[in-house]
């Protein structure tokens, strides 16, 4: 008689799936394995770079901050060349290599050029001189040739001329003798010839201005004045009108002052006006203001 537990039992599709994919992922796994243990033997027997030299430098300066920051001395044997470019540095690039010792560096001193007085060679380009100049020292003090004096010209306004004195006298004369326009003439000849000294051209510019009051800026038109002459005033006219169809060629206020007129609406027809003839040229002696 067979036991319950030798029964046999129906075994159902999810058993049945379990068992398959068991057994099918087994073969598989013991291949990886094999794998991975061969890649590891492999890169432990793999002979390293820094085998032949010594630990890494990773090493290094790790063995170095565990041994209180100090840097690990430089092997002197160690020396660098410089090898051909590949393309991708430059010839200057140094290639760490195994030699002998490294010849220690002397100091670079800069030395001034030297100074010299010899003349440089003259130049053969007569448009391009020689730049190799250099100066030279200047020569000993108190060496210098005494400068001579200069002598100052005497101020040409100290004094007049006697031409220009006897001028300035007869102007004088004539203003005396109320010769306006005569007087005016002769000063002012006495006056713009330069030959004045400052006071006497003071006085004959202080007797011109005297006898224009009179002549220019006066109501009164002086017989032979060849810039004054004398106009009617007729019915209708205004000071703009007259000057300008006189052609007095000034401003009709300047009409208005001279006249003594207060009013230029106020002119009143049959009264004399005295008119200008202009326009006047002036001459500023800078030297006087």
């Amino acid at each position: 008689m067979a036991l319950p537990s030798q029964t046999a039992r129906p075994m159902s599709r999810a058993t049945a799936m379990y068992r398959r994919r068991r057994a099918r992922f087994g073969p598989m796994l013991v291949v990886l394995l094999l794998i991975a243990v061969a890649g590891i033997g492999a890169w432990r027997l793999w002979p390293r770079a820094t085998d032949a030299g010594g630990p890494p430098d990773d090493d290094r300066m790790a063995s170095a901050a565990l041994d209180g920051g100090r840097a690990p001395a430089i092997d002197p044997s160690i020396t660098s060349r410089a090898l051909p470019t590949d393309g991708r540095g430059t010839g200057d690039d140094p290639v760490i290599e195994m030699g002998g010792a490294v010849p220690p560096r002397r100091p670079v001193v800069a030395t001034p050029p030297a100074v010299t007085n010899d003349a440089p060679p003259k130049s053969a380009d007569p448009i391009r001189p020689n730049p190799g100049y250099i100066v030279a020292p200047a020569s000993t003090p108190g060496a210098t040739a005494p400068i001579a004096p200069v002598a100052v010209p005497a101020d040409p306004g100290s004094s007049s001329s006697a031409s220009a004195k006897a001028r300035l006298r007869s102007g004088l004369e004539l203003q005396a003798a109320r010769r306006w326009v005569e007087a005016r003439s002769v000063l002012t000849a006495a006056y713009t010839s330069s030959e004045l000294s400052a006071a006497d051209r003071s006085t004959a510019r202080q007797a011109l201005e005297s006898i224009n009051e009179v002549l220019v800026f006066g109501p009164t038109v002086v017989p032979g004045d060849p810039f004054a002459f004398e106009y009617t005033i007729k019915s209708g006219d205004w000071l703009e009108r007259i000057v300008r169809t006189e052609k007095g060629a000034t401003d009709w206020r300047f009409v208005q002052r001279i006249n003594r007129i207060p009013r230029p609406e106020g002119i009143q027809a049959g009264r004399p006006l005295k008119l200008i003839r202009g326009p006047f040229h002036a001459v500023v002696s800078k030297p006087d203001y």
